[in-house]
C-alpha cells in the first residue's frame, strides 16, 4: 500500500476525474467495492452510462479514503442521512 496523506489543519485535498477516460473494463471491479446496498441503488439507474458514473464516483470515494486511512476501499462503510 501507498504511503498514507495527511492533510495539515489549512489544507484542502481535492480529487477529482474525467468519467469519460475512465476504461469501462475497469468497472466491474469498482462494482466489487461497493456495499450490497450500493449495488442494489446502482442497478436502478435506467441507464447504463448513469450506472458507469455511480460506479465511478464510488470507487473514486473509497480509493481517496483509504488514501488517508489504513482502511481497504471495500470496507468502508456509509449511511444515507436526510438529505
Amino acid at each position: 500500500m501507498a504511503e498514507l496523506l495527511t492533510l495539515e489543519d489549512s489544507e484542502v485535498h481535492i480529487w477529482c476525474t474525467d468519467i469519460s477516460q475512465v476504461s469501462s473494463a475497469l468497472l466491474p471491479s469498482y462494482l466489487e467495492l461497493m456495499s450490497d446496498q450500493e449495488k442494489e441503488r446502482n442497478g436502478r439507474y435506467r441507464f447504463e452510462h448513469l450506472r458507469a458514473a455511480d460506479k465511478i464516483t464510488r470507487a473514486l470515494a473509497r480509493t481517496v479514503l483509504s488514501r488517508y486511512a489504513d482502511i481497504d476501499p471495500a470496507d468502508w462503510s456509509f449511511t444515507q442521512g436526510e438529505h
